[in-house]
């Protein structure tokens, strides 16, 4: 299985949980070289901060397996649809957000995001693209430090 099939099969999964159950838990989905998958969930999702941090270091742990060869994370978030250069408000306390599912594959040599919001019920592809400009995660293949990462 390639790293583009391994994302297209997490995508369609993601979209048809949400689509069944109007949530997603958080998910960090790996891809084995032998092809096998394996799903990390958070169970309630991210309370703050330093449950992400924690989150981020088992996501760097697990891809140094020398058999993990592409990862994907998954998780619902809010998204504003206010005018940025007025915001004064994070996304989750902004009262004109929107639901969105953000979908991120990484691999030892590419990251590439999909974000979906939620409208009238329905997700619609917002952003597909390389380099997932709207996530606070770093690519967990990177040999960079944590502390680089801004969770806050």
């Amino acid at each position: 299985m390639t790293a583009e099939d391994f994302l297209k099969s997490e995508q369609e999964l993601a979209l048809n949980v949400f689509n069944e159950d109007h949530q997603i838990m958080p998910q960090f989905v790996i891809l084995h070289s032998t092809n096998k998958i394996e799903h990390y969930v958070v169970g309630q999702g991210f309370q703050d901060g330093k449950q992400k941090e924690a989150y981020y270091a088992l996501m760097k742990k697990i891809s140094r397996q020398p058999n993990v060869i592409a990862c994907v994370l998954l998780m619902e978030t809010w998204c504003s649809v206010s005018d940025i250069s007025t915001m004064t408000v994070r996304p989750s306390e902004d009262p004109n957000r929107q639901t969105a599912i953000m979908i991120v594959l990484f691999t030892k040599t590419e990251e590439k995001g999909t974000l979906y919001l939620e409208k009238d019920g329905e997700l619609e592809l917002f952003e597909d693209g390389e380099q997932g400009k709207f996530h606070t995660f770093g690519n967990p293949f990177s040999p960079l430090n944590l502390k680089n990462k801004n969770f806050n």
